[in-house]
């Protein structure tokens, strides 16, 4: 079962969408990464600790998007992450996208840490483990 990490709201921008004023597919991956930046940057974890680690990384290994409904621009796109499992090694996430009560888009995304020199698979940082078990 995924566990509700953090919920956040971001606006439609016409920069988002297509001509025809849908969110534009690939956006959605950005959008969502924003929701992860933030929900990091708020939390015990910190920006800096995640993005600009001396000693390890966190990077995307595996991605997927399902639509649901179109995203329209110019308005209001709530965005709910959740914890879909936490591995020895990796961590997965999970951001459903609604437009009012309307779900638009899910949006999978899977993260490895390794060691920034050798590249090497490393388990999750115990404050990381810590964040991601307690919220």
């Amino acid at each position: 079962m995924a566990k509700k990490l953090y919920s956040g709201q971001y606006f439609g921008y016409f920069s988002l969408s297509d001509p025809a004023g849908i969110v534009f597919f690939q956006k959605v991956f950005d959008i969502a990464h924003q929701v992860l930046e933030d929900f990091i940057k708020q939390s015990d974890i910190g920006w800096d600790n995640w993005f600009n680690n001396l000693h390890w990384a966190a990077p995307l290994v595996h991605c997927e998007s399902q639509f649901i409904f179109p995203l329209i621009s110019g308005e209001n796109i709530e965005v709910d992450l959740s914890l879909l499992k936490l591995g020895e090694t990796s961590v997965s996430f999970s951001f459903a996208f609604r437009q009012g009560n309307i779900e638009c888009c899910i949006v999978k995304t899977s993260h490895v840490f390794i060691k920034k020199d050798t590249k090497e698979k490393i388990p999750i940082p115990i404050l990381i483990r810590n964040v991601l078990d307690k919220s």
